[in-house]
């Protein structure tokens, strides 16, 4: 993966090198364009034939292929995500029983929802298998079942309303290198709509924040042509304190969302270690377990651990206060055991 990572890095240097070079000679003329449109439907045309065809001479027929690929992909099996044969497939992977859930989750809470992030709990009150998951694999699947029809709206329309606004861009362009370009970042905003439909890309930061930075250039660029300004180039003091300020934010933002990862792989090998009986590898563990929750404080992995090596040590009472703050509404400032007072109301 990472030769591919580095190899794929490398050609995009270079291809991007040789389009800023080529960039300000390219252009498309209007004749140039109906051509190319023309060929793109006659290609289409050709290709949708060739398929019809190619259904009817088959072993199962046209009718009977249709069949067995819905069959094919509203089946329920298990399946592994490191398989690159499920990339050329017909099989949903299983997103056909999640989308099930996600409405049957918004049919018995249309309105306001189970609350954002819930499916991976709400999902278990509707699935007839062992699968697990987190996400019912559809953006707006989601929203309905967590947000209800009020949160959908509101993240849906606000969506649609921007993106709306954003493909004004190109039309109002034109014709070269800028109207290419604005075509090419709304093609992502597209790109990024219809996969969504089918996938999880909302909880992905690397998928969502690009989308996100290409509807900023594009309503940014379109109000300032409808204003008629052009925008004054900031001097390199600004342009330094600027990158300075993006680069802390994106560095905060990657670590908020590396530090809860890091504490469920620390409190998990803690847990590992808590099955030795050597009073050294519960030392250790112990101390795992503590800087699991520093690490998230929110979160109840590390005090579960710290449980269980209290039951190790025998000191049961220590245990049933890690577990009692572990379930808590509120977690108390002082752990088990330390000196200072704790709320006993």
């Amino acid at each position: 993966m990472a030769l591919i990572l580095l190899a794929s890095l490398a050609l995009l240097v270079l291809a991007s090198r040789r389009l800023i070079v080529i960039e300000p000679r390219l252009a498309v003329a209007a004749e140039h364009t109906r051509a190319l449109r023309r060929l793109a439907i006659g290609v289409a045309a050709v290709l949708l034939v060739g398929a019809v065809v190619a259904l009817s001479v088959s072993s199962r027929g046209f009718t009977g292929t249709f069949s067995h690929g819905w069959h094919t992909f509203t089946s329920t099996k298990s399946t592994s995500n490191t398989d690159p044969g499920r990339l050329l497939s017909a099989d949903s992977q299983n997103r056909w029983v999640w989308w099930k859930e996600a409405a049957g989750a918004f049919s018995d809470r249309p309105i306001g929802g189970w609350g954002a992030g819930s499916f991976g709990v709400v999902h278990l009150l509707y699935r007839r298998n062992t699968l697990t998951v987190q996400q019912p694999h559809s953006v707006p699947l989601q929203f309905l079942a967590e947000t209800g029809i009020v949160g959908a709206l509101l993240a849906i329309g606000g969506f649609v309303l921007i993106a709306t606004s954003a493909g004004g861009l190109p039309r109002r362009l034109s014709r070269g290198p800028e109207r290419l370009l604005a075509a090419g970042l709304f093609g992502g905003v597209i790109a990024y709509a219809a996969h969504s439909l089918y996938d999880w890309d909302w909880d992905i930061p690397a998928v969502t924040l690009p989308m996100l930075m290409f509807l900023g250039v594009l309503v940014g660029a379109r109000r300032r042509s409808l204003a008629g300004a052009v925008a004054p180039r900031p001097s390199a003091t600004a342009r330094a304190l600027s990158l300075g300020a993006l680069t802390l934010w994106l560095c905060a933002f990657a670590l908020s969302a590396a530090l809860p990862s890091w504490s469920a792989s620390t409190a998990a090998s803690a847990l590992v270690k808590a099955s030795s009986g050597s009073p050294s590898t519960l030392r250790s563990a112990e101390s795992s377990a503590k800087l699991a929750s520093d690490l998230d404080p929110v979160s109840d992995a590390g005090l579960r651990v710290e449980a269980t090596i209290a039951v190790h040590l025998g000191r049961l009472p220590r245990a049933r206060g890690y577990l009692t703050q572990a379930v808590g509404p509120s977690r108390p400032t002082s752990r088990p055991g330390s000196s200072s007072p704790r709320c006993t109301c």
